[in-house]
């Protein structure tokens, strides 16, 4: 009788053991939907249009997701074939800008135009982005 009482004390314990285990399960749900918002929180929703000589080259319009602090000149070099001299795009896709001709690439956020070069912008969620290239007057 006591080896019986003592196997049943010894299971209960163990099942006990068993049962404190799976109560600490939801604390590591909890940790991986943390971890998802601030992945969320990280990045930021813009879209890039390229216009030449006043019409949108459609094909060339992106809806972009880009990480939070990015300038615009990171992302275009990301997303685009670009090329540059002295850290201003003078080709976006085999578009190139031509001083002869006077046109220049240029471009607006959120209609209107930046006081700073691409590579000092820092992007934020929902900016359009506009790029175009057009004769200058």
């Amino acid at each position: 009788m006591l080896k019986k009482s003592v196997w049943l004390l010894s299971i209960s314990i163990l099942l006990g053991a068993c049962g404190n285990a799976a109560v600490e399960e939801p604390a590591v749900e909890n940790s991986t939907v943390d971890t998802t918002e601030q992945a969320a929180e990280e990045t930021v929703q813009l879209s890039v249009t390229i216009e030449v000589d006043e019409e949108e080259v459609s094909e060339l319009t992106k809806e972009i997701e880009a990480e939070s602090g990015q300038t615009l000149m990171e992302i275009m070099v990301q997303e685009y074939e670009i090329e540059d001299e002295g850290g201003f795009i003078s080709s976006i896709e085999g578009y190139e800008q031509d001083p002869d001709d006077n046109r220049w690439w240029l471009y607006e956020i959120n209609g209107e135009q930046p006081t700073v070069g691409a590579s000092d912008y820092e992007v934020e969620d929902g900016d359009d982005i506009k790029w175009m290239l057009n004769e200058l007057q």
